[in-house]
């Protein structure tokens, strides 16, 4: 009886965990599969684009920044009006 009792145990939580991981990678693969969809691809191009191109825009403005700090630096070293 012991025998039965330890066969349907091992039997119960071998299923169970075999449908827990069914499920888990069956949930693994619907995230997989939404995240390259076209619309997600569209999306994180898009947004990558838009944060590369305000990074850029910052750069540039701090960079005028930085040359118009210099050059009035330098006019203010040397004694040159605008």
């Amino acid at each position: 009886m012991k025998i039965l009792k330890k066969l349907f145990v091992t039997l119960a939580v071998f299923i169970l965990g075999w449908i827990w991981g069914f499920l888990s990678l069956r949930a693994l693969l619907d995230r997989a599969r939404s995240s390259v969809r076209p619309s997600s691809v569209v999306k994180k191009a898009a947004n990558g684009y838009d944060s590369f191109s305000e990074r850029v825009s910052n750069a540039i403005s701090h960079g005028r920044h930085r040359a118009r700090m210099r050059e009035a630096e330098l006019r203010r070293r040397f004694g040159l009006e605008y």
